[in-house]
């Protein structure tokens, strides 16, 4: 409905709005979104959406508070964004920052002395791709940068911040930003690293050396860790036929956990196939989970294998838990599958076989 936008599809999506399903409701008030012309009374149902006690309406009802006028919407967006859920406190980010309004600056810089992890993170680039500047994770910059600003004063285009921040980056010293897991930085906040062990795994990555797949992407796996701070947890999931979980919640990343989680990894064998819908499904149920790094090196071939079944149901069971899915290519893996996969999940594809 949405790309076809045919001549009755808002008039069935209002009436949607009052389904009895609440997976129905929040559909139409996404597509409302989408499609950009919301009648009156389909913004009221809503604002009422958003105030709703189940969160999974409250999140597809944020995600569509861009449909309102923008004093409504801001209105109701600086109340969602103090929500108790993490995930709709993100929507909220994100929409606000689609509004592209002077008074969203105060609204995100007061969320961020509250703020922590993955969320606090998008505050800040949200701030960023609203002004072109670049003052960090304290509120007191954003504030203080706000003040100076006259009466009238009028955000730049996303063009513009575009611009300026391709041309501030160009004369940044090389190296001045150090990524930490194949070209994808590690965020803060709960961060589950998900690395495939079937068979294919022990193919020969290095001839030199002789070391195989596992050992190679395993060994990455440790030095990452190694470089992670007090502001982010993690956990980890190994797959092939069958999954194991290192950790069912998140733990903070310190020397102890460190050392555990690459002892766990160092006598990892791999053997058998690759299971990869029920890897993503157990992960997206770690406690604390906000980021995910898919390391696979072959196609699904145990479980749910049709790669266009496994995108819909993780992108499902995703929608609200808005999980980051980043996905990472060895070996015999299909990008199309993977670059698919992270796109409609909020993440990014790598593929290892140009960058190793």
């Amino acid at each position: 409905m949405i790309a076809a936008k045919p001549p009755k599809a808002i008039a069935a999506l209002v009436k949607r709005l009052a389904d009895s399903s609440a997976m129905v409701r929040g559909g139409a008030a996404r597509a409302l979104f989408a499609i950009g012309s919301v009648p009156d009374d389909a913004q009221r149902k809503i604002q009422s959406m958003a105030k709703n006690t189940d969160p999974a309406i409250r999140l597809d009802a944020t995600t569509a508070l861009g449909c309102l006028p923008p004093e409504k919407a801001l209105e109701a967006l600086s109340l969602r964004i103090n929500d108790d859920v993490w995930a709709i406190r993100d929507a909220a980010v994100e929409a606000l920052e689609g509004l592209r309004l002077t008074p969203s600056i105060l609204i995100l810089a007061q969320r961020l002395a509250e703020e922590k992890g993955l969320v606090r993170r998008e505050i800040a680039e949200a701030l960023t791709q609203l002004t072109g500047e670049e003052l960090g994770e304290l509120p007191g910059p954003w504030l203080h940068w706000l003040s100076d600003r006259k009466e009238g004063f009028e955000l730049p285009s996303a063009e513009e911040v575009d611009s300026i921040l391709k041309a501030r980056k160009a004369k940044r010293e090389e190296g001045g930003f150090k990524e930490t897991y194949h070209g994808l930085s590690i965020p803060p906040g709960g961060v589950v690293f998900i690395l495939d062990t079937s068979g294919s795994m022990n193919d020969l990555y290095d001839a030199v050396d002789q070391s195989t797949l596992y050992q190679h992407f395993s060994k990455a796996l440790g030095k990452s860790l190694e470089r992670l701070t007090s502001s982010t947890s993690f956990s980890i999931v190994l797959f092939d036929s069958a999954i194991r979980v290192w950790k069912q919640s998140c733990v903070q990343a310190d020397e102890e956990s460190v050392n555990e989680a690459k002892d766990y990894l160092e006598y990892e064998k791999p053997f058998g196939g690759t299971n990869i819908y029920s890897a993503l499904r157990t992960a997206l149920e770690i406690e604390g989970v906000q980021t995910i790094f898919l390391l696979t090196d072959g196609a699904p071939s145990v479980g749910l294998t049709a790669e266009n079944e496994i995108i819909h149901e993780i992108t499902r069971a995703n929608r609200h838990k808005r999980v980051r899915i980043n996905t990472l290519l060895a070996g015999e893996s299909k990008a199309d599958f993977l670059d698919n996969l992270a796109r409609l999940n909020g993440g990014k594809m790598v593929d290892l076989r140009d960058l190793d």
